[in-house]
């Protein structure tokens, strides 16, 4: 069963192959290694084999679709977010140039020795696939009023026919972001055993990468953010909360029989445990 199910996940021999205990009673590995789940191809691989096959994926998914995988490969593989928006930004300025003015012909050509271009955009990984893919092509062209020459990206006439499609093609380019690999959980069923209490983990549980670690960072910062307001409101809300209490203990004729405990009463949910108490004493009450 384990082999089946290894094998309907695309794992390898290697990776089927699940340590048990020796005969010293040593702790077997309780899962063979962290693996994720490709979005594109459905194929469950390891983590230290993740970003290659991630760029295998998205190099097949040019036959099929060659705009939308060089897109991916501009959100994927940049790790530099604020550069990738700042360049997708840049292209999607000399897209909406073209469409807004179809009929100028400096708008359908970037000199890629440009420095904007150079800096914002040429740069990324994947924004040559990409002009390529949209109906760009490369041209030497000579320099007016030079002897010359310079490299131009040049928007092919057949495309001026097409401008709903480029419109498309960048509104696709600005919504879109980076391809993740989802984590395969793996999940197993332990049978009762002495050996269920004793679990080992491979190294690739706590090797981090500095992407990770830097996720981390920002989710404990916003974390910290989060309980730095909810403690500027705790004060208040403790006071009206201990407001509330009073005034329903003070217009409630069972007051003396209510005694819910301080620990009890943190928040608004106090008001709940005094009608809770006063059930209690009713009931007290009837039994009299």
């Amino acid at each position: 069963m384990a082999e089946a199910a290894a094998s309907e996940k695309g794992l390898s021999e290697e990776e089927k192959v699940v340590t048990s205990p020796d005969e010293d009673g040593a702790a077997a590995l309780s899962v063979s290694g962290v693996y994720f789940i490709c979005p594109l191809t459905g194929a469950v691989v390891r983590k230290d084999k993740k970003e290659k096959h991630l760029r295998e994926a998205i190099e097949s998914y040019f036959s099929i679709d060659p705009v939308a995988a060089s897109i991916m490969e501009i959100h994927t593989f940049n790790k530099d977010q604020e550069k990738v928006r700042v360049g997708v930004e840049t292209v999607a300025k000399y897209l909406d140039n073209i469409c807004f003015h179809p009929e100028e012909e400096k708008y359908r050509k970037i000199k890629l020795q440009n420095k904007v271009f150079q800096e914002r955009i040429s740069c990324l990984e994947g924004t040559q696939r990409f002009f390529q893919a949209v109906g760009f092509e490369t041209k030497t062209l000579p320099v007016p009023g030079q002897e010359t020459t310079e490299e131009y990206y040049v928007l092919k006439e057949e495309m001026l026919s097409r401008l709903e499609d480029l419109k498309a093609y960048k509104e696709q380019l600005l919504s879109s972001g980076p391809l993740r690999a989802q984590l395969d959980r793996q999940l197993c069923v332990f049978q009762p055993s002495p050996e269920a209490a004793r679990f080992e983990l491979p190294n690739d549980f706590y090797n981090l990468t500095v992407e990770e670690i830097k996720r981390e960072q920002r989710l404990r910062s916003s974390g910290e953010s989060f309980d730095a307001e909810d403690k500027s409101h705790a004060g208040e809300r403790r006071t009206k909360g201990n407001a509330e209490i009073q005034l329903h203990a003070a217009a409630s004729p069972l007051s003396r029989w209510i005694h819910p405990p301080r620990d009890f009463l943190r928040t608004r949910t106090r008001v709940c445990a005094v009608q809770l108490c006063e059930r209690s004493a009713q009931r007290r009450l009837a039994a009299l």
